[in-house]
């Protein structure tokens, strides 16, 4: 029987492992995820800065629930100064840095330059994810 109590407690648990999955090298994150469940990627795009001293691009999620606004206060991460796709775009997997994510989130990008100064936030309100798997079914047999 699921109680509240031990609910909390898994609930923190996978809090703890993203939180750590989410500290790790991309190439450990992308391991983990191969090994353990399958999980459909969402990706963003965005047209890159123009500006010649960029360095970096940072990705912002806020959970529109909790009743915050997204700012330069929000989780965020590093996503690099990638390459362009084929569509002259950038390409962010979100799966890769919102590992654990399940709700409506506000998703913002801002161009970041070697002096750390960061951009205005281009933001995309309301965007629902879901990284996380169902439970695996059990007592499977064979007939």
């Amino acid at each position: 029987m699921i109680t509240l109590n031990s609910l909390e407690t898994e609930i923190i648990q996978w809090q703890d492992i993203t939180n750590w999955i989410n500290t790790q090298d991309t190439n450990w994150k992308n391991i983990l995820k191969e090994k353990s469940m399958k999980i459909k990627s969402k990706e963003i795009k965005f047209t890159p800065s123009p500006s010649l001293d960029v360095v970096t691009n940072k990705l912002y999620v806020e959970e529109v629930a909790d009743g915050s606004e997204l700012n330069y206060d929000s989780q965020n991460w590093d996503v690099g100064n990638i390459a362009l796709a084929e569509d002259g775009k950038v390409h962010v997997d979100l799966s890769v840095y919102c590992a654990g994510y399940d709700g409506i989130y506000d998703i913002g990008i801002a161009a970041v330059d070697d002096g750390d100064n960061e951009s205005d936030m281009q933001v995309l309100n309301s965007v629902p994810l879901d990284f996380i798997a169902p439970d695996p079914v059990s007592d499977l047999e064979l007939i």
